[in-house]
């Protein structure tokens, strides 16, 4: 016999909870697992353009030297 929460099932419960929060357009923690992913991405890339203009920096420094 399920489990019930005044006339609800916990189930119902559970389903009624995931109603609201989708009307709400609240972030699940699926989407805020997406967003850590995008931000870990975005910090790699970063580190990676930045190496890459100190090298053009340098190139230039060089190249002004002449």
């Amino acid at each position: 016999m399920a489990d019930e929460i005044g006339k609800m099932t916990l189930s119902e419960l559970v389903a009624q909870l995931s109603v609201l929060i989708d009307s709400k357009e609240l972030a699940t923690r699926k989407d805020m697992d997406a967003l850590k992913k995008e931000m870990e991405d975005f910090k790699k890339e970063n580190i990676s353009l930045r190496k890459e203009i100190e090298v053009l920096e340098n190139s230039t420094r060089e190249r002004s030297k002449d």
